[in-house]
């Protein structure tokens, strides 16, 4: 029986759905035709094996799809940043075009400006959490999260801003960073550069660590395995939010005792790792 999409593809793609056209093709009607009622949606697809130059076929329709979703409030990305790039060029990514988005959860993106840019184009974003998220630079904890939001937010939004960035003058936004406890930023030194920026602290910065410093299953598992299984069984439960708000713990000076000595911790966290490559780079 011909199902209307027969002529796209015949050929068995199990261990390479995403070069599959067929099935690109059914997606893309599947979340057009519900994209009038759907409001969460959470991704577990090896978007990351689509290549922005050689795949623009079924980059196209797959893009495509996701840009329709205008009603969403909810995204929950388990693989990757939701990498749906065209071409190698920087573009806004599609959530960026949802109105209504109010959390926002993706996996190993790069806190680079051009993110801080698409959530400040998101007026309801209230929630966002980036699990084992890349630095813009050489390390995360450097990264000037609230300045380059109250930067961005200026430029998407200069009829409403007075401080021409200088001062965060956008919405109460919480953020939560989420990874193994030993890779966990430390934003301590950026504290007074934040107190600055963002003086009534409506951007709420926080850690949350995805398993216990004993946790031998999950690391025998290794980061990249263990923090997105712990994505997905949170979202499919529905209690990634909740779990988010549950163990953060917020940016916070470190404690110093009067001898000048900071507090250590003693928890030690033991690699078990025999020199693994964890890197999410070519990772499905």
């Amino acid at each position: 029986m011909d199902d209307g999409y027969s002529e796209y593809s015949s050929h068995d793609w199990e261990d390479a759905p995403m070069q599959d056209l067929r099935t690109i093709y059914i997606l893309e009607d599947v979340l057009v035709t519900l994209a009038p009622v759907l409001k969460t949606l959470i991704v577990d697809m090896p978007l990351r094996d689509v290549d922005p130059w050689d795949d623009v076929i079924i980059l196209k329709p797959l893009r495509h799809a996701f840009e329709v979703l205008v009603n969403l409030e909810e995204l929950i990305s388990v693989k990757d940043e939701l990498y749906l790039a065209e071409t190698g060029m920087e573009q806004p990514q599609v959530y960026a075009r949802w109105p209504k988005l109010r959390r926002l959860c993706l996996y190993n993106v790069i806190m680079e400006e051009q993110l801080l840019k698409d959530m400040a184009s998101c007026p309801q974003l209230e929630a966002a959490a980036f699990i084992r998220p890349d630095p813009s630079d050489d390390d995360l904890s450097n990264d000037d999260i609230k300045g380059g939001l109250a930067r961005t937010w200026a430029v998407v939004n200069p009829r409403d801003t007075k401080q021409d960035g200088l001062v965060y003058e956008g919405p109460k936004m919480t953020i939560a960073f989420c990874n193994w406890p030993p890779y966990l930023p430390d934003f301590s030194s950026m504290i007074p550069h934040w107190q600055e920026v963002d003086p009534d602290n409506k951007i709420s910065v926080l850690n949350v660590a995805t398993h216990a410093r004993h946790d031998r299953k999950a690391r025998k598992r290794g980061p990249i395995s263990s923090c997105q299984n712990w994505v997905r069984d949170h979202a499919l439960l529905g209690t990634l939010w909740s779990e988010v708000e549950r163990k953060g713990q917020p940016v916070a000076p470190p404690t110093v005792f009067e001898e000048g000595q900071v507090e250590e911790d003693n928890d030690e966290w033991v690699d078990d790792d025999d020199g693994a490559d964890w890197s999410d780079d070519d990772y499905n």
